[in-house]
């Protein structure tokens, strides 16, 4: 990753776009098991995948254990807020309308690797719903709280320099060289429910593309 973000002209990683808009779709299912459909020339680029029920949290724990650290999850945040305008474009409501948010940090070997941020428009949730619930693995509230199911991704991913939170965040230096996932989780009929914003700190994991031809 280190050569890639060489090669990158960074914005700010604090959810802002980066300058380069070179883009790396993919596909893959909610194991992390990577699948690239990528076009050349004039034809279009796509990707997606369906998802299993896997829970989120569980994999993110499984993935830093599979790499041979001792993985830990703690929740940094869960709150109710208004609406940036990013945040209502991904997840087709009004800038300003309600979203829930949930912040986990995943730490490996008391490090942290992971930096997840999740959105679900309140908008999708039933009548007396408990914002506590997503505590709980972000799926088993969808399922729970919004009686609906996430059946495919649509992920991008790309390099992104730390700004300050996140350098404070993930304890790493400002500029340093950070994974960046922006998934948007789609119900059967297509509707958006689960927006995430996801950071990996380099020289954690590996992460490898497997591409194939159409």
């Amino acid at each position: 990753m280190q050569k890639a973000a060489a090669g990158a002209d960074f914005g700010q990683g604090d959810g802002g776009q980066p300058d380069t808009d070179q883009r790396l779709p993919f596909r893959f299912g909610k194991g992390r098991i990577y699948q690239s459909e990528a076009w050349r020339g004039n034809d279009c680029e796509s990707a997606y995948s369906e998802c299993n029920d896997k829970d989120l949290e569980k994999e993110f724990l499984e993935m830093v254990s599979d790499a041979g650290y001792v993985s830990d999850m703690k929740i940094e945040r869960i709150d109710k807020i208004p609406a940036e305008k990013e945040v209502a474009a991904k997840l087709h409501i009004e800038e300003g309308d309600l979203v829930l948010i949930s912040e986990r940090l995943v730490t490996a070997d008391g490090r942290p690797a992971i930096y997840c941020m999740d959105h679900i428009a309140e908008a999708n949730t039933k009548e007396g719903y408990d914002i506590r619930l997503l505590k709980e693995p972000v799926f088993k509230f969808i399922e729970q709280c919004c009686e609906q199911e996430i059946y495919m991704d649509l992920t991008e991913i790309r390099a992104v320099a730390a700004g300050e939170n996140l350098a404070e965040i993930l304890n790493v230096d400002r500029q340093a060289p950070l994974l960046y996932m922006d998934e948007i989780g789609y119900s059967f009929m297509g509707e958006p429910l689960l927006y995430s914003r996801e950071y990996y700190v380099d020289g954690i994991l590996s992460h490898k593309v497997l591409r194939k031809k159409i």
